[in-house]
């Protein structure tokens, strides 16, 4: 699969045949490992040598954006018992119930971005004007912070 070449739908797209791991580059130039074939995928995923935290070593390079969901420190970047805190403290405020109580916020975040969405008028990118902001959008609503940078 090549980034640089046309946006085609996701049905149309070729990949490579499933081979040993391999090295690539990233779009930011970071080193990385591609895995193609499920079982290294789980060999991986089941190995507590391998993290979802970045490096912290003193070469470690500092990660190119600065927003929060890019954080070492963000939930999903976190691990074992830290990881398990902070999902402890979310738990309660996102079961069923919760959730069902937020609802009337949440339609209202939805409109709020579909209106900005049209009013930038023809063509529209969904991922950009709908998917990306939504869920910022949300989380400000629910939090009652208004006018917050979205990309900060």
């Amino acid at each position: 699969m090549n980034a640089s070449g046309p946006c085609l739908p996701l049905h149309r797209l070729r990949f490579d045949d499933p081979g040993p791991p391999r090295r690539t580059t990233l779009a930011d130039g970071t080193l990385a490992w591609t895995l193609t074939r499920y079982a290294d995928v789980c060999q991986v995923l089941g190995d507590t040598r391998f993290t979802r935290s970045p490096a912290r070593g003193s070469n470690a390079p500092l990660p190119a954006a600065s927003n929060l969901a890019n954080s070492p420190d963000a939930l999903p970047r976190q691990e074992g018992a830290e990881h398990l805190r902070l999902r402890h403290l979310f738990q309660r405020m996102l079961d069923p119930r919760a959730v069902g109580h937020m609802e009337p916020w949440v339609v209202g975040a939805i409109d709020q971005v579909l209106d900005e969405l049209v009013g930038r008028g023809s063509p529209a990118d969904l991922v950009d004007g709908f998917t990306n902001p939504l869920p910022m959008t949300v989380m400000n609503r629910l939090l009652n912070i208004p006018d917050v940078d979205q990309e900060q």
